[in-house]
């Protein structure tokens, strides 16, 4: 038997990202009544782009006219393509070096300035990955994070942890492996795994450089003390299309195994 699992090619809907900023509404009547001062928030010339609109490329809501909404946007727009900015650590625990790049694990005995650095990394992630307030609120204690650090930025990120089973997902011979809308489905028996992917993410500037493929070979080469885990032992949490793909390119197999799935 089979579970169907379907997911938004966009990653989630609008209400799982990032709270959108509301232009306050006018003052009532009664305000009036009461001698409330009126105000008004921005001009209006009647240009076309006023109101709520949505960044095709980091899909951040805002209102357009709102000084502050549209400085929010560029802040954001800006760590969506370059990654979080990351000046260095005096003491780094960096697990691989290489001219692209070096990749440093966090733990979460680490200090709280490692800490609070990935904690900004994993906000970005959760944005673009769709990820409702409530799971990004999910205790990540027992999860190692390793940071792709290039260019004095976080590049790429993977954040793991320890389960014991997968469910390998399977495909229906009447339809393309990847389709839209996006879904998949996963068998009931479960198989042994290892490590889960709870999250994997790299910044769009430096997609297609197998930064992926070597956080995920860090992850497989330090999360167990004195084990390389096998690729076919990785897990990944509800991925999307992407992801999936990835996950599939790198275990070399179709039947990727996942666990924590809506």
């Amino acid at each position: 038997m089979c579970v169907c699992v379907c997911r938004r090619q966009e990653g989630g809907s609008s209400s799982s990202r990032r709270a959108k900023r509301r232009r306050p509404a006018a003052a009532s009547d009664q305000d009036a009544e009461d001698g409330k001062e009126k105000r008004q928030m921005y001009l209006d010339f009647g240009q076309k782009s006023l109101g709520h609109t949505t960044c095709s490329v980091c899909s951040m809501v805002y209102t357009r006219g709102l000084c502050e909404d549209e400085a929010d946007h560029l802040r954001f727009h800006k760590l969506f393509l370059t990654g979080v900015r990351f000046p260095g650590w005096k003491r780094e625990r960096v697990v691989h070096e290489s001219d692209n790049g070096r990749v440093i694990l966090v733990l979460q005995t680490d200090s709280k300035q490692h800490l609070k650095k990935v904690e900004s990394v994993r906000e970005l992630v959760d944005f673009e990955l769709g990820y409702s307030v409530d799971k990004a609120l999910v205790s990540v204690r027992s999860m190692q994070t390793f940071l792709f650090v290039s260019e004095r930025r976080v590049a790429g990120c993977v954040m793991a942890e320890r389960i014991r089973e997968g469910y390998p997902v399977v495909y229906d011979e009447n339809k393309p492996p990847i389709s839209m809308p996006f879904s998949f489905q996963c068998s009931e028996s479960p198989e042994p795994a290892a490590v889960g992917i709870n999250r994997m993410w790299v910044c769009p500037k430096h997609r297609r450089r197998g930064i992926a493929s070597t956080l995920l070979d860090c992850v497989r080469r330090h999360f167990l003390e004195g084990r390389v885990v096998d690729r076919k032992q990785l897990a990944f949490s509800d991925p999307t299309p992407d992801g999936l793909a990835l996950a599939s390119h790198y275990t070399g197999t179709m039947n990727v195994l996942v666990y924590q799935w809506p």
